[in-house]
């Protein structure tokens, strides 16, 4: 099991969702690694013209880690919202409005544990 597989399967035991109910476990899994996925998308994109100026790997994986910690720490408004419109993309309506806001929660206390090499692994597999 990989490093995205194992942060996916911490936030689905973390949350409220059943493993038995319709949206079980492997679902949740695979919903949130295309979640991962998009939001490092979404970091890459914000960050491009800073982190093209950056020449390592090392350093640019330094600077997502930085990025990645400071949103999950603050929790904004606009980082919550963003987060949201991804989980509803990525959910049906009924699971949203029951799981949404505890996965979101589970996401940004993941987000803020995360270390060097799981950004790495983040960042690697995104770049696919």
């Amino acid at each position: 099991m990989n490093e995205l597989e194992t942060i996916a399967e911490k936030i689905a035991i973390d949350s409220d969702i059943d493993p038995k109910a319709n949206f079980g476990s492997v679902i949740v899994v695979i919903m949130l690694i295309g979640v991962f996925l998009t939001l490092i998308r979404v970091i890459q994109d914000c960050n491009k013209t800073e982190l093209k100026m950056l020449t390592s790997t090392e350093q640019k994986c330094t600077a997502y880690s930085s990025h990645i910690k400071t949103l999950s720490v603050r929790r904004g408004w606009y980082t919550k919202m963003r987060l949201k419109k991804i989980l509803r993309q990525n959910m049906p309506r009924e699971e949203y409005k029951k799981h949404g806001s505890v996965l979101c929660e589970k996401i940004l206390d993941t987000a803020s544990n995360l270390s060097h090499e799981q950004v790495h692994s983040l960042i690697e597999v995104s770049n696919v």
